[in-house]
């Protein structure tokens, strides 16, 4: 998930990173998600081809 916040006085990009695993659901990637966040990625092209490193 890529999503946008708003503070006072700017704006901010937040990453979070999640997955399937069969039979599991859901789960969050916290190793990927902490190796994204303060990252500079617009869109889910270059958030998956980052993630692929």
């Amino acid at each position: 998930m890529i999503y946008t916040i708003e503070a006072a006085v700017h704006y901010g990009t937040d990453y979070y990173v999640m997955g399937v695993k069969a039979g599991d659901g859901v789960y969050y990637d916290d190793g990927s998600t902490e190796k994204l966040q303060n990252s500079s990625l617009k869109n889910i092209a270059e958030l998956r081809k980052a993630y692929q490193k």
